[in-house]
């Protein structure tokens, strides 16, 4: 992929606002880079042109799902030793 081509919201580091809306969230077009936290930078995003920090978002995804899969297991685990006791409790 370009440099051209890529922009904020296809970043890993971009974190998109929400706003409420009647009783959901929903996204807006507006979010900040939590790459340049702590840092003083002015920039709106999403920029259309990413800067040279940018990085696929893709990996952040792949990365949160191997996550969340691997905890849901543990869980799994610890509710059958929870389930185990209750049985062997008299």
């Amino acid at each position: 992929m370009e440099k051209s081509n890529k922009n904020c919201t296809d970043c890993k580091y971009f974190l998109r606002h929400y706003i409420w809306i009647t009783n959901h969230f929903t996204p807006i077009n507006c979010g900040n880079c939590t790459k340049h936290i702590g840092k003083m930078f002015y920039k709106r995003f999403p920029l259309d042109n990413a800067c040279e920090n940018w990085e696929s978002g893709e990996t952040l995804k792949t990365e949160q799902k191997t996550k969340i899969k691997d905890t849901l297991i543990k869980m799994s685990e610890r509710i059958k030793d929870i389930a185990q006791y209750f049985e062997t409790d008299n």
